[in-house]
Order: C-alpha cells, then structure tokens, then sequence
C-alpha cells in the first residue's frame, strides 16, 4: 500500500498490458486508487477532469473500472502512472 485516505487507498502494482489482445507488451509499474462507496461521485469527477489533462505535474490516467462495467466487480478502480 502507498497510502490510505478518506476517499481511497492506493496501491503499487504492475500491469501487463497486451496489444491487439494477443501479443504481450513490457508490463509497467503502476499506482491503483481503490476508490471508497461512499465516494463514487468524486471518482466519476475525476476520471472527467483528470482524465483530458496533460501536464507533467498531473499523473496520467492508465483506465479505470467502475461498476456494472461489463464485470460482476464491484469496485471502484482507477490505474495511474506510477513516478
């Protein structure tokens, strides 16, 4: 774990992205923001105004999962660059 707040907790981990769905990539090391239930509003705002931004003092958003989307997961999942 690389912190704990009131709305999330954040964890390190490494994603093995893939290409096209078939070959595998480099995997990279990333930050996932376990977002809080009580806070799902805050994290659908975040995905909309982060998510556009591109400076290099604002982390990059890698995808996210919210949900209903797709999954039987319940979680609130939002993958960032790790630095």
């Amino acid at each position: 774990m690389l912190g704990s707040g009131v709305t999330s907790d954040v964890y390190k981990a490494t994603a093995i992205p893939y290409a096209n769905g078939k070959q595998p990539m480099p995997s990279e090391t990333i930050a996932v923001k376990h977002v809080k239930d009580c806070c799902r509003k805050e994290f659908i705002n975040e995905i909309a105004f982060q998510g556009p931004m591109n400076h290099p003092n604002i982390l990059k958003i890698k995808g996210f999962q919210m949900p209903g989307q797709g999954n039987d997961r319940k979680e609130q999942l939002l993958a960032l660059e790790y630095c």
